[in-house]
């Protein structure tokens, strides 16, 4: 088990591929020259369930993130924020990409209890694939923009505490095939068109007990269907 700060000397590794943190004692900040590591390809839980707060540098560079592909930070106590751009030298230029985190296909942000709303800016995630919002306090509604999320594949938002109904924008979710909407305060009709006519799994709408419709038993009779 590793204890302590994680060493500066880990940006000197500029051919590492795969890193992975979890389950150690680390503590401290996140080394600000981790962005020389830009032959990084997978971050999988890199300082999953650590056991004491990290803060993460004002400065730090996550240039590597131009490169990666999973980027898994989650069971933490993240302090502070980052920078979401990326500088690429290319043929003597200095090129500064802002808003990188558009470019992301995957995120999980699961136990860490988040709290408020779904933050709209998310459904501008327009390349994403996986989202996992499971395990926080979310409260209100599932933002009307996420039907912009057409290639979403897998939504995790269970054991949340979300409420109104599922939205009809999700009927544009063509390539989703593994949504968790289970243990929320979600209500009304589940929708029996688009990819939800194929989503036979009870399971993914356990706990809410006001749901009705197929694949659930519940009766919907006097149900209105759900509106944008």
């Amino acid at each position: 088990m590793l204890v302590g700060n994680i060493p500066l000397e880990l940006g000197n590794l500029t051919s590492l591929r795969v890193i992975d943190f979890a389950y150690n004692y680390l503590s401290g900040a996140i080394p600000y020259n981790l962005g020389n590591l830009k032959a990084m390809k997978f971050a999988h839980k890199i300082f999953y369930n650590t056991k004491v707060a990290l803060a993460i540098y004002d400065k730090i560079s996550f240039d590597f993130v131009d490169n990666m592909e999973i980027l898994y930070i989650v069971s933490n106590k993240l302090l502070r924020g980052y920078m979401d751009n990326v500088n690429v030298y290319l043929k003597g230029r200095n090129i500064q990409y802002d808003k990188l985190l558009q470019l992301q296909i995957s995120i999980d942000l699961s136990r860490n209890q988040l709290s408020r709303e779904i933050p709209e800016e998310v459904m501008n995630l327009s390349y994403l694939q996986n989202l996992n919002l499971s395990r926080n306090l979310l409260t209100g509604r599932i933002p009307d923009k996420i039907g912009m999320l057409l290639r979403l594949e897998s939504l995790d938002l269970s054991k949340n505490d979300l409420s109104s109904a599922i939205l009809t924008t999700m009927i544009m979710l063509s390539f989703l095939s593994h949504p968790n909407l289970s243990y929320n305060n979600l209500s009304r009709r589940i929708l029996d068109s688009g990819r939800f006519l194929a989503l036979s799994d009870p399971s993914i709408y356990f706990g809410n007990y006001a749901f009705c419709g197929f694949p659930l038993d519940n009766n919907c009779e006097n149900v209105d269907k759900p509106s944008l």
